[in-house]
């Protein structure tokens, strides 16, 4: 580990706010670590895991979300006093069925090897992910969803920016080198011998390969409750991904869309995980293309988490957008949503992430930094920080206010060759990110009494990014790839263990609620959709 002198000034941020038993932590990836790394996977996990650790003590940094190819049995041993939340990654086929059977063995040799130190179990980590872009666009493993036309044309006209395929590239067919090969060549089929891939149903595959994925999820839990709870004392659940979702105007159509943006994303997984069946606005626009439960299928589903991870990003604006194809159904299309990050030329957050006028004159170079920030480092990540309360009031009023863990939370920046290391260091940025988003959680918990027990940014370290690669850098710790990945603390990493370890209750801080009690009296507008 190496140490360059950053300066953690900025705007404060106390942990005396949150709950004694609040669990502020971080979030890693062994693959996308490792991926861009010398040797990539080859690299000795033991090394790699201990020196995580030390990193994390020294970043003050106190509790892993982490998978379990980085950590040996050993390594759980070392980890003994810490709380450690475990997603383990399980290589299933790609053919639209998890074999539940093999998922839940798997899940047993788990819960039977780390039970005994591992006291938060994570079963599936963004299942919306791998069924909307496995199975719908196409554009991750394993790269289904109808002819590359399709793919394109519902993309053009329905997605926004996106965090796992650059949009861009994707419509004009661009050459896009990636560590999966050549774009290009994915997305009009010549890779796999000229010929157009037409494989894959995006009105159905996407739907079929989330119905098991539930049933998995379920059986796991189901096992661990009934072998395992009692004796190990842990808890299990599940993380799900989400964006807010703002009308772009006050008609009825775009408000409507909204309600269907979050039923499409969140309420796909929470409704099923809740009531046993999916949302009504999806069972009355998919129809038969949508799996029902079986009536055992449905008992065992409702209320297997002891707690749901989520995690969050950014908002967009939702308008209703008709289905002119209703010949060719398809994931993107059933939503009849167009999503945008703008209004009138605005880009979303433009008024959202202005610091209190107060907070303005304390901290005005950080006030300067955030209200110009309006975006991270990719093209789909705009910073709005009021979107993290709607989604968790939300939560909090469809779902009777589950216990939950923000899994993921996080600002990406650009990789730039060109500057100094003490430069790259200074991620300033980050810092107002983490800090806002901060802010509006302890409104969240302190004035909606909403249930969340924990916080972990995205993430550790920089890491390969699905659609990215290295060119843009999420981690609180910074990675050389030039030289053997040695890795460096940002300023970020300083800024929580200066900040958020810091419990006198007498200090200062600078979130805009408490130095301005009237400024929040009333619940988010956009929070109160129903489905």
């Amino acid at each position: 580990m190496e140490t360059i002198e950053t300066n953690p000034r900025g705007p404060k941020h106390l942990r005396h706010g949150f709950p004694k038993d609040f669990i502020f932590g971080t979030a890693t990836s062994a693959f996308q670590e490792l991926a861009h790394c010398p040797g990539g996977e080859a690299k000795p996990s033991s090394r790699f895991a201990k020196s995580e650790v030390l990193l994390s003590i020294e970043s003050g940094t106190l509790n892993f979300v982490a998978p379990s190819p980085k950590f040996s049995n050993r390594s759980a041993t070392r980890l003994q006093g810490w709380e450690k939340a475990t997603n383990h990654y399980y290589k299933y086929k790609h053919d639209k069925r998890l074999n539940r059977e093999d998922f839940r063995d798997f899940a047993d040799l788990c819960f039977e090897k780390f039970g005994d130190r591992v006291k938060h179990w994570i079963t599936l980590n963004e299942p919306w992910t791998f069924s909307f872009y496995g199975y719908g666009l196409g554009t991750l493993a394993p790269g289904r969803g109808g002819s590359s036309n399709y793919k394109l044309s519902a993309l053009k006209e329905f997605m926004p920016s996106s965090r796992y395929i650059d949009p861009q590239a994707f419509m004009q067919k661009r050459t896009v080198t990636t560590t999966f090969g050549d774009l290009g060549k994915k997305l009009s089929g010549k890779e796999r011998g000229g010929n157009d891939d037409n494989s894959g149903d995006p009105g159905t595959e996407p739907y079929t390969v989330t119905h098991n994925q539930l049933l998995a999820h379920a059986e796991a839990v189901k096992l661990y409750r009934d072998k395992y709870q009692k004796t190990q004392d842990g808890k299990i659940g599940i993380t799900l991904v989400s964006r807010w979702f703002i009308p772009r105007t006050h008609s009825t159509s775009d408000r409507n869309a909204a309600e269907r943006a979050i039923d499409f994303t969140l309420g796909w997984f929470m409704d099923p995980l809740t009531v046993g069946r999916y949302p009504h606005i999806m069972r009355s626009i998919v129809k038969e293309r949508l799996p029902e439960f079986k009536e055992e299928e449905a008992h065992m589903l409702k209320g297997s988490f002891d707690f749901v991870g989520l995690n969050y990003y950014t908002t967009n604006y939702a308008a209703h957008a008709p289905n002119a194809d209703t010949r060719n159904p398809h994931i993107v299309t059933d939503r009849m949503v167009r999503y945008s990050t703008e209004l009138n030329g605005v880009p979303i957050g433009d008024e959202a992430n202005i610091f209190d006028n107060i907070v303005a004159i304390i901290y005005p170079f950080y006030m300067l930094i955030f209200s110009t920030m309006l975006q991270g480092g990719s093209s789909w990540l705009y910073v709005y920080p009021k979107g993290f309360t709607d989604i968790l009031l939300y939560i909090k009023t469809k779902y009777k206010n589950p216990c939950i863990y923000v899994t993921e939370n996080g600002l990406d920046e650009k990789t730039d060759a060109t500057l100094p290391l003490w430069e790259s260091l200074s991620d300033h940025k980050r810092v107002c990110y983490h800090h806002h988003h901060l802010c509006f959680l302890k409104k969240a918990i302190r004035e909606y009494d909403i249930n969340v027990k924990g916080y972990f940014t995205w993430s550790f370290l920089d890491n390969f990014e699905w659609a990215s690669g290295v060119s843009v850098r999420f981690g609180n710790i910074y990675v050389d790839y030039d030289d053997k990945c040695k890795r460096y603390r940002k300023l970020s990493a300083e800024w929580f263990k200066l900040h958020l370890l810091n419990e006198d209750s007498n200090s200062e801080s600078s979130c805009p609620e408490e130095t301005d009690s009237d400024s929040s009296d009333s619940e988010p507008e956009e929070a109160k959709q129903e489905s």
